[in-house]
Formats: C-alpha cells, structure tokens, sequence
C-alpha cells in the first residue's frame, strides 16, 4: 500500500498489510475515536516528506482507545543490520528486509503519542516479600489500571530478579499482582554505621545520625502498558527470532511519547534497536522521548537500546 494523500487509518477492528510506504504528499492518520489494530508482513515506511500519525503531543490517542501496530517477522537471524547498505542511493541505510518502521528524508515525520500518563513509576516504600501480592509505592500511581503490567526491579545481588505482573487491584499507594512475586524486593530506607557497617531501618532521609550514611535500596515499580503499541507479533518464549525495530534514519523526525515499544530490537544485530535515531543532522532538534516503555515480554534479551 502506497499513500501519496491525506488517508484516515479508521478501520474497525484489524487491517493486514504486506507493506505501507508513505510518501511526500501523503499522510497516514490514525482515529482518536476508534481502536485500530495494523499488523504488517514487511515494512511500515515513511520517506520524501510523508507523515504518520499515530498520535502527537497536541492530538494524543485518547485513554480510551488503542492502537496496535505489530509486525509478522519470520526471522530476524536473516536481518543483514546496520552494516549494510540498501538499494536506494538516496537512502543507502534503509535494508528493506530489515523489517521494521523506517522514517526517512527531510520533511518526514513519524510520531507515536499515547494517553499522557501522570506516574510512569516510582519507588517502593516497604519491603515485599516472597510469595507476596501487594507493593506499597511511593507515588500514587495515577493513570495506571486493573489489567495493566508493570516491572518490578531487582534489588539483590542478582540482576535476572527482574519481575513482570499484573495489576489486579489499586488501593491508594498500594497495588495488588496477579500473582506472587518470585523474589524479595526491598522498599524501606536503611542507615548504616560509618564505622561498624550495622545498618538499621528508617521512615525518613532526615533520621539519619551523623555517624551514619543512607541506603537507599529502593526496588522501583514501572508501568509497561500503555495505549499505543508497537511491537512483533510472533515473538514467544522459547521462539524469540521474530523481533522488528524502528528506525529514523537521513533526516527523518518524530516524536515518541507515552507508547509502549515491546519485543523490538533483535538480539544482536547491530543498528537495529527498539528506536534508533541515526544520521538525522539537524532533524534531531527536538525529537521528543517521553514516558515510553521498552520491554520484552520474554525472558530471552532483546537489543535494548534506544
């Protein structure tokens, strides 16, 4: 599919594409009324001038509707990565079997904007124990829902104590997980003795003694669900080799606001990443990133960068 003029992506329930390739002229705007689901076999590219509209800071996707932009990757192994050259010599870094969104050129323009989310995370305030299902935060967690997944961070001397669940309740500052945590995860404050190292728990900063120094081993809480998704359709555990990646490459622009990048980035692979912005000059000047989640929803790594 080619759009070359001003096209509504307001279809009700799930569109399938091979390719969608938007060119100057073209703008490809996703409804603020309707959930929209594009799920694509090859790549969802912008270049010479053309938009894509999934959202701006201005005109965000509403809380109540979703969108959903999944690509079927059959195997990322055979990505040829950031090393290689394309076909096109206007854009010699777009590998076209590398499939993933791709935003090039000046005067192009990719923007994902989710629901603004007041609390993307905050920090744990007692301890939780193993076999627990209730975290007590910092911050009051405004925006977040039932259903919602969130990452609890590790704070032992393991880093794969690494936690994802569910939100099965909200109560104040408290939250309630579908099911218990594998791991302890510390959330008190602790002062510990200059001298002897004895540590001791604390309520607040300001009661510890001179004699002491604070520890602040705090486990953070993180919200991973947001409303506008970009992600890889086929990746599952123990079948991991179908990740997807967003780049925006010889000028393109955006912005990455309040959008959930999940199982993007195969691992690897070098320059092909969950969102990489490369060689984009003076198109970088206020290319936004704000209240995104990077994750992976399987236990086998991805490319993480951004």
């Amino acid at each position: 599919i080619t759009v070359t003029y001003n096209k509504a992506f307001d279809t009700n329930g799930t569109a399938e594409a091979k390719t969608v390739t938007i060119q100057k002229g073209g703008t490809l705007t996703f409804s603020r009324t309707l959930s929209t689901r594009l799920d694509l076999d090859g790549n969802l590219a912008v270049r010479d001038g053309g938009v894509l509209d999934v959202g701006t800071e201005g005109s965000p996707i509403p809380k109540e509707v979703t969108v959903h932009i999944g690509f079927n990757v059959l195997n990322d192994r055979l990505f040829k990565g950031g090393s290689a050259m394309g076909p096109d010599p206007i854009y010699p870094h777009f590998v076209p079997s590398d499939t993933g969104v791709w935003v090039m050129g000046e005067g192009s323009r990719a923007t994902f904007s989710g629901a603004p989310i007041p609390t993307t995370w905050s920090k744990l305030v007692a301890d939780a124990a193993v076999g627990g299902n209730t975290l007590t935060l910092k911050d009051t967690p405004t925006g977040w829902r039932i259903g919602d997944r969130i990452v609890v961070t590790p704070t032992g001397k393991d880093p794969q104590e690494v936690e994802v669940r569910t939100i099965s309740g909200i109560s104040g500052k408290t939250l309630t997980i579908s099911a218990p945590l594998s791991y302890s995860h510390a959330g008190r404050l602790k002062a510990a003795n200059k001298t002897t190292g004895v540590t001791r728990t604390i309520t607040n900063e300001s009661d510890v003694l001179s004699s002491e120094v604070l520890i602040k081993e705090q486990g953070e809480i993180g919200l991973l669900t947001r409303n506008v998704v970009v992600t890889s359709n086929y990746v599952k555990e123990g079948d991991q080799h179908h990740r997807a990646h967003v780049a925006y490459i010889h000028g393109g622009t955006g912005e990455a606001r309040y959008t959930e990048f999940r199982d993007l980035g195969p691992r690897g692979i070098l320059g092909r990443y969950p969102l990489h912005l490369h060689h984009l000059g003076s198109a970088a000047t206020g290319f936004m990133i704000e209240g995104d989640a990077f994750w992976s929803s399987i236990k086998d790594p991805m490319n993480k960068c951004v």
